[in-house]
């Protein structure tokens, strides 16, 4: 845990950051949904569906002709639960997953996407 003072014009705050060991492990996992090329919510919505109650973070999607690549966060508890769920469905298949995003993008070649906020 790193405290940070910050000084603003009418007051200062101290900012506690988590360090990265209390953040928690995760795993990122990029699939291939075939037949699927709606966008982010249509994608959203099918791994929803197809994951039930486990919870999972979508961070890129990229629609092709005829399907969509997708990349997904999920936590490290839950990672073989959720490539179970992947497996046993007809329309998604997963590519590859590692503990860093940058790797699962070089394997699926996606380029990073800057969201605007």
């Amino acid at each position: 845990m790193t405290v940070q003072l910050v000084k603003g014009d009418l007051f200062e705050v101290l900012v506690v950051k988590l360090g990265k060991a209390a953040r928690g492990k995760h795993r990122w996992i990029g699939l291939t949904i075939h037949g699927q090329k709606n966008g982010r919510d249509a994608c959203d919505e099918v791994l929803t569906k197809q994951l039930g109650g486990l919870k999972f973070q979508l961070y890129d999607c990229i629609s092709d002709s005829n399907h969509v690549s997708a990349i997904i966060k999920v936590a490290l508890g839950d990672y073989r639960e959720v490539l179970t769920r992947i497996e046993s469905a007809d329309l998604i298949s997963s590519r590859t997953s590692s503990g860093k995003i940058r790797l699962v993008r070089e394997r699926m070649e996606i380029a990073k996407t800057i969201r605007k906020s």
